[in-house]
């Protein structure tokens, strides 16, 4: 090897040599700023005012706790009859006192999490988490003793009564579950293992949830019996009024059905088949309209329920059906055969009638003839028509009431009829109008001007003025002057 070649060469391995170096020192300075930028800040002293207001939510605690067990030795030294009222508050200072419980966990939390080292008042939030499954498993067991079903045979104010009662425990059931969530979701904010109370608050929320769906089922049942029992007995004014409470405790049991799938949605539960029965039993549009799970389960039921329908109830629904339809064939036919007959019975009658009065005696025999089929046609698929003529005299009062202006010019217009003051073709001067004929109905009649313009006007005005009929006499005087 040439030595020249080999000293020129010495150099250039000493540059890389120092890159490597330098490169090695900038390396070990960025990890070492990393890991300083990494390391957690020390936490801040508490302020005065977070520790007055620690001390005063905690005070708050410890107050309630007081109030709770001289409030016990009250009821076990006082009388008869003022032991439901202490009972009362008992129980309201036991949800107090829960919620206290909560409020001074969390806002000791929310100082943590701001950066204040809390000292002695993180150990006592920690304590009061671990030991709020005890309460609120306390103040449960107190209120769901009071839970107790009015008797079936009871009047209804004496149900009304407990079932408002009845109610007011769901409530305050629900809300101590809260309140149990919450510190559930604060005892993982201070690291505390929950594992145990998630699952039995799940256990417990699977029963409560069943019991109320089967609670509300029986409820809808009672609604649909005791509305039956009012068709029977629309006079019976008890009836009346327990159908109101059976319809408030469907709408109470649903709500309360709504607040436990809430809890549930929270603890990450499947709720499917309880919106499922909330959406059919109060037919309420919510959020739940979006989850395609309980639609896609709703229609799946539903179009189980026609196919068990058909299956069950479709040779003889198809039969009634081949009977409707041929019931109304046969009095379509019935019926243009009564309109021919009364047509040629009304031309060979010596009685000389309008045109108008003819073409209303033969369109109402014809539609008569159709009501009847129509009438017939149903009964013979189970629809009874006794309530269905009831109902459309109702609406045809209401119809009546509402169309008061119509219905006289339909008086109006049989009046012309019967009383016949001019026919189709005569020229007539009536209600300020003056010209011919051209047609009339039961409700406004059609008049042609000399200068042919076409007045429709209506019979009342037509029948409650003075009618003119220029062409109903054969032979009339016509005076001429002239200059």
């Amino acid at each position: 090897m040439n030595p020249k070649n080999k000293t020129n060469r010495q150099p250039w391995f000493g540059w890389i040599a120092i890159k490597f170096v330098l490169a090695v020192v900038f390396l070990s300075s960025g990890l070492a700023f990393a890991q300083e930028d990494e390391a957690p800040e020390d936490p801040q002293p508490i302020t005065e005012e977070i520790a007055a207001e620690l001390e005063l939510r905690r005070d708050r605690v410890i107050e309630q706790r007081k109030q709770i067990t001289q409030l016990e030795k009250r009821i076990g030294t006082t009388e008869e009859r003022f032991l439901q009222i202490l009972d009362a508050r008992l129980d309201i200072a036991w949800i107090r006192l829960l919620k206290e419980r909560v409020a001074f966990a969390e806002y000791a939390a929310d100082q943590l999490d701001a950066g204040y080292d809390l000292a002695v008042y993180r150990a006592a939030a920690i304590s009061v988490l671990e030991s709020q499954s005890d309460v609120a498993g306390t103040a449960w067991a107190r209120v769901r003793a009071k839970a107790v079903l009015p008797a079936a045979d009871a009047s209804a104010a004496e149900q009304a009564a407990e079932y408002n009662r009845l109610f007011e425990i769901q409530r305050t059931t629900d809300a101590i579950f809260e309140m149990f969530i919450a510190s559930l979701d604060l005892s993982r904010r201070f690291d505390i293992d929950t594992s145990d109370d998630e699952a039995a608050l799940k256990e417990v929320l699977r029963d409560r949830a069943t019991n109320v769906s089967v609670f509300l089922e029986i409820s809808l049942n009672n609604v649909i019996g005791l509305r039956a029992g009012v068709d029977v007995l629309p006079d019976d004014a008890e009836l009346k009024a327990k159908v109101a409470i059976a319809e408030d405790r469907v709408q109470e049991t649903a709500a309360a059905l709504e607040r436990i799938v809430a809890m549930m949605s929270e603890m990450e539960l499947d709720t499917t088949e309880y919106q499922q029965q909330l959406l059919t039993a109060t037919g309420a549009i919510t959020t739940d309209i979006f989850n395609f799970k309980v639609i896609g389960n709703l229609l799946s039921r539903w179009g189980q329920s026609i196919i068990d329908i058909v299956a069950d109830d479709g040779p003889t629904f198809l039969f009634r059906l081949i009977i409707f339809l041929l019931i109304i064939y046969a009095f379509r036919k019935l019926a243009k055969i009564v309109e021919k007959l009364v047509n040629r019975g009304l031309s060979s009658s010596k009685i000389h009638l309008s045109q108008l009065l003819n073409r209303m005696i033969i369109s109402v025999a014809s539609n008569l003839v159709l009501i009847l089929g129509v009438l017939i046609a149903l009964s013979q698929i189970g629809i009874s028509l006794g309530p269905l003529l009831a109902g459309l005299g109702i609406a045809g009062f209401v119809i009546g009431f509402a169309l008061q202006d119509t219905l006289s010019n339909f008086a109006s217009g049989l009046m012309i009829l019967f009383y016949r003051p001019f026919d189709v073709g005569d020229v007539v001067e009536a209600g300020g109008v003056f010209g011919k004929v051209n047609n009339m109905s039961l409700v406004n009649t059609t008049f042609l001007t000399f200068d042919n313009q076409t007045i429709i006007l209506p019979n009342n005005l037509v029948w409650s003025a003075v009618i003119k009929n220029v062409t109903a006499q054969k032979q009339r005087r016509v005076d001429l002057v002239f200059g």
